[in-house]
């Protein structure tokens, strides 16, 4: 007997497929629910994320100035070297991502959100 099949009683496992009945310990920790102020807590994390990424910018700017005696590289420029390119996207990036991972995780722990 199969869950589709018409001569079938019912499914096999009547709490197949039944969100109620899932242990919480089993689901999938990044999503959210309306219940637990998830929802609210991602958008106040990413727009706080992107306040930070902006702020950030300048920043890490004036950094690699200080260090390289240089203006940042654009990317998209073709008269800039590969590797120096490829080094302030690499640095912009993990930079970014860091922040982002810190922001986030303050953010659910002041709101009292478990991950």
């Amino acid at each position: 007997m199969t869950h589709n099949d018409p001569e079938s009683n019912g499914p096999a496992d009547p709490d197949a497929g039944s969100l109620e009945t899932q242990d919480p310990q089993t689901q999938d920790p990044d999503s959210t629910s309306p219940d637990d102020g998830g929802f609210v807590v991602t958008a106040v994390a990413g727009l706080a994320a992107m306040g930070v990424s902006m702020a950030a910018r300048p920043v890490l700017n004036a950094v690699y100035r200080q260090v390289t005696g240089s203006a940042p590289p654009r990317a998209e420029d073709p008269l800039v070297p590969f590797g120096r390119a490829l080094a302030w996207t690499i640095a912009s990036a993990v930079t970014g991502a860091v922040l982002e991972m810190v922001v986030q995780r303050t953010t659910r722990r002041l709101f009292g959100v478990r991950a």
